[in-house]
């Protein structure tokens, strides 16, 4: 176990946590965790109604109001 020096070495060992080939695995937990959340969306029915009803409801709080000012400003257009 002793080299002619007087040295001893330890033997090689692969490193662990090595970068080599982890781009595969991240990607499917990515996957996995989106997947996950997107059956909890799907199954909750008062998240799914509320983010389909609150585009359409700025919708038509922000475009009867901002019609009404944008009127008076000289903005309408008789064309």
């Amino acid at each position: 176990m002793s080299t002619p020096n007087g040295v001893i070495t330890a033997p090689r060992v692969k490193e662990r946590g090595a970068r080599r080939g982890t781009l595969w695995p991240t990607l499917r937990a990515i996957y996995i965790i989106w997947y996950r959340d997107v059956l909890r969306y799907w199954r909750d029915r008062t998240r799914l109604v509320a983010s389909l009803a609150q585009p359409l409801l700025f919708l038509i709080v922000f475009g009867t109001g901002l019609s009404s000012a944008l009127s008076g400003a000289g903005g309408g257009f008789a064309g």
